[in-house]
Parts: C-alpha cells; sequence; structure tokens
C-alpha cells in the first residue's frame, strides 16, 4: 500500500491548496453551485432530487432573478464550505474543518453508509443544517481537497490530509482504483475505516491535485509533478497507450500503475478531466498537453482523431496545446463536446462541437462542418466575449453549456439553459452575435447581491 507521508498542520495543507488552485464554482448537469465571498453556498438549476440542498425538489431561478436570495443552502451551524463539487444529481461541499456532507439522489455517490440505496437527501428542510451528516472517511482523516464526475457516472474523491486518496460511489470501471469493480457508499461495510486508500505505489509521495473524469477516469498528481491516471480507458483517457480499462483488476493499481508519460522533463502543475479526455499544464511553461476523445477537436490541437488510444502517442509525441502567442490558461473546462478555457489575460476561448451554443458566439459561418463543429487550435477560437472591460477567471461546464466567474465577482452562464440554470431563456441561432458581451446578463454573484456585482 502507499506510505503515510508525514503530514503538516490540516490548516496549513488546506489553506496552500485554497491559495492555488481552488475553485468557488461547480457545475453539475443543469445546476451550479458557488461558494460566496460571505462563506455562503448559493446554488440555482434543476432540482429533481434535491441537489440544490435548499429542501425542495422545485427547480430555483438564478440568484439574479432572486434577490434576496432563495437559494442559500443551509450546511448546519458554522459550517465554513471551501469547496464545491457537483455531480448528475448529487452534490458535495467540502467544509474548513475537513468534513465533507453530500446531497442529492440517495445513490452511492453520497457515501451514507447506511444501507439505503433509494431516495433523496436535501429535498425536505429537515434533511439539511445539522441533521445533514458528513461522509465517514474513517477514524481521524479529513478531506482537503474534493473532485466528482461532473454528468453520467456518479463517484467522488478525496484527497485526505496525509497526501492520500480515497474515494467512492460507482466503481464499475474501476474509477475508484480499488482494483474491482465495487460500488462503495451505501453499505456500511464500505463507508469510515472499512474505506481504503487508493494504492497508488511506494515512494510517490503526497497528491497535491485530483481530477475525476465525468465517465469515469480519475488522475491524481503527486508533489513532485508526475501523474498517475485510472479507469475507463475506451478513447485513451489515462494516457496509457491502451484502450485497456485500468484498477478494475488486481495488479493494477499501487507500483503497477505507471507513470502518464508527458515527454522528457515535464512536470505537471495542475490536472483536469473531461467526459472522455484529460489535460495536464506543465510547471516550467505552463503550457498543456491533452489526450483521450477528440472526435470533434476537443482537446484543441485543430485535428480529430483520439490520442493516447494507441503506442507512440504520448510522451514527447504529444505535442503542446497552442493556447495563444505570450498565453497560458488558467482554467479550462470540458463540457458534453465543447472545451472552453480562460486565458492569462482574461479571455474565454471555446471551440469543438457547439450545438446549444455552449461555444459562444461563433457565427453561423465559422463553423468547420454543418454540424456546427468549430474545430480550430485551441488559441486561434475566437474570443467568447463577456462585457466591456470585465475579464473571467474560471471556466466551468455544466453539460451542454458554460459558466464564466469574472473579475468583477459576476458569474455569466451560457449554452443550453434549461432550468434557468443560466438566469435567461434557452439560445437560438437567429440574432446569437447580439447574446454576448454586455447583452449576456448576469446569472449570478460571488459578493452576493448586496455586493459591488451589477
Amino acid at each position: 500500500m502507499s506510505p503515510s507521508p508525514s503530514s503538516p498542520p490540516f490548516a496549513v495543507t488546506i489553506a496552500r491548496l485554497q491559495e492555488t488552485k481552488w475553485s468557488r464554482m461547480a457545475a453539475g448537469s443543469w445546476s451550479v453551485c458557488v461558494i460566496r465571498r460571505d462563506a455562503k453556498l448559493e446554488c440555482w438549476g434543476r432540482n429533481t432530487n434535491g441537489e440544490l440542498g435548499l429542501g425542495t425538489q422545485t427547480s430555483h431561478v438564478s440568484p439574479t432573478n432572486s434577490r434576496p436570495s432563495s437559494n442559500i443552502v443551509d450546511l448546519g451551524t458554522g459550517a465554513v464550505p471551501v469547496q464545491v463539487a457537483k455531480g448528475k444529481s448529487f452534490t458535495c461541499v467540502l467544509l474548513e474543518v475537513g468534513e465533507v456532507k453530500c446531497f442529492g439522489a440517495r445513490t452511492y455517490a453520497l457515501g451514507r453508509g447506511d444501507g439505503i440505496s433509494s431516495g433523496r437527501i436535501g429535498d425536505e428542510p429537515s434533511d439539511m443544517g445539522d441533521n445533514l451528516l458528513a461522509v465517514d472517511l474513517g477514524t481521524g482523516v479529513k478531506a482537503v481537497k474534493l473532485c466528482s464526475a461532473t454528468y453520467e457516472q456518479e463517484y467522488f474523491c478525496v484527497i485526505t490530509q496525509n497526501g492520500r486518496v480515497k474515494c467512492w460511489g460507482e466503481g464499475g470501471q474501476g474509477q475508484l482504483g480499488y482494483g474491482d469493480r465495487v460500488y462503495r457508499g451505501v453499505s456500511p461495510s464500505t463507508m469510515g475505516d472499512n474505506l481504503p486508500y487508493v494504492d497508488l505505489g511506494t515512494s510517490v509521495g503526497r497528491v497535491v491535485d485530483l481530477a475525476c473524469g465525468h465517465q469515469s477516469a480519475t488522475c491524481a498528481m503527486f508533489e513532485s509533478g508526475k501523474l498517475k491516471c485510472w479507469g475507463r480507458n475506451d478513447y485513451g483517457t489515462t494516457g496509457s497507450g491502451s484502450t485497456e480499462t485500468i484498477g478494475d483488476d488486481p495488479n493494477e493499481m499501487g507500483d503497477h500503475l505507471p507513470y502518464v508519460d508527458l515527454g522528457t522533463g515535464n512536470l505537471v502543475r495542475s490536472v483536469n478531466c473531461g467526459r472522455y479526455q484529460c489535460c495536464a499544464q506543465m510547471r516550467d511553461s505552463l503550457k498543456r498537453k491533452c489526450w483521450g476523445y477528440n472526435y470533434h477537436g476537443e482537446l484543441g490541437y485543430g485535428t480529430t482523431g483520439h490520442i493516447g488510444n494507441a503506442p507512440n502517442q504520448m510522451g514527447n509525441n504529444l505535442a503542446f496545446i497552442n493556447d495563444g502567442v505570450g498565453k497560458h490558461a488558467v482554467s479550462w473546462s470540458f463540457g458534453y463536446h465543447a472545451h472552453c478555457y480562460v486565458d492569462n489575460v482574461g479571455d474565454v476561448r471555446c471551440f469543438a462541437h457547439c450545438d446549444a451554443q455552449a461555444c459562444g458566439s461563433h457565427p453561423n459561418s465559422g463553423w468547420t462542418d454543418s454540424n456546427k463543429v468549430y474545430r480550430v487550435p485551441a488559441g486561434d477560437a475566437m474570443i467568447t466575449p463577456m462585457g466591456t472591460g470585465v475579464k473571467a477567471l474560471e471556466v466551468k461546464a455544466y453539460g451542454y453549456g458554460f459558466c464564466a466567474l469574472l473579475d468583477n465577482d459576476g458569474i455569466k452562464c451560457w449554452g443550453n439553459c434549461q432550468d434557468n440554470v443560466c438566469g435567461h431563456g434557452p439560445f437560438g441561432w437567429s440574432g446569437i452575435q447580439n447574446r454576448f458581451g454586455d447583452n449576456l446578463v448576469y446569472t449570478a454573484c460571488v459578493s452576493g447581491w448586496e455586493g459591488t456585482c451589477p
């Protein structure tokens, strides 16, 4: 099993992660949550399974249409959220004290460990607040970072205070990394001290970043800058040079699991995965390398053809993404078939399959083909304007759409806007050029509407 690296004080660990790779926003299938600057969690959109945690099953409009907001989630007395992660029909929140609380559809992903696998948590007021139990991660175990499969598969993973990883939820594709296909999270025998650490090998050091793919691939980045990935691998999502699922059989994890080969001297700064693809950003150059599913040009090379599913495609043979001359990505996210990223000057660029206007304000004449595919190198993609004098800090996908956190504390969303997730009606193709920039309405504000947002 993986060693237990010496652990710095918990407060130091969580503060370091907050400074470097923290996200205030999370998006799932047709719902979004944001941690406001006043440490309140605000959620809106689809709520069929109580995934907004508002004590109802009623979908809630965005905060722009609900002032003062009725979308504040009660996480309990004194609870301070520091990260939120959303799945298909559920939400988990990491609290400052290192606890994880989850609500929504009562599946394996909630990690309740009470033997109940049907119903909902969060659709009744009595489910929330101090009555909402924390996930039992084991005696003395605290979480410092959380990741989830956003759309389709249902699982969560955490980095713990000792730099190791635990995962629960659906395990049928080896995404939990336990060398089996066991679903964990419902039976009491699978949670708490019975939930093992994922064996990532000997002498690997601490895990400092974690990515959960929407279709069951998981990646862990180590303090050394090396990367290991496992799980579903139909299109080379794990970067192993094959399509063999990894982590669902014995002798595939631990020292049997190789590091992802990203080329000579390339150490990873951060990693993020989408439906069937992943990108890693390098420490020194801040350039990205991406691999996996690429049918519509999702990876950002301006080409098609999956990468990482055959020999001799990774390592030095894997090119860097062109994120623009003198520019690099500071945030990126994969939707169902589109890829949006924010560069270091605050511009949003989107490309690949742009159905439902997921890519932003691209004219019909700009498509690569008649199926609304905008296949270009990432840095050549048109800017999706957010408004006069406004720059983006972060972007998150919610299926067939995206939300951007802006430097004025505002959030704007676009794409398929079912259940009022965008704060406005669904986009049509007529007059689409007039729907962005200053005409794109604000959806929410991280400082609350009593703050400085427009």
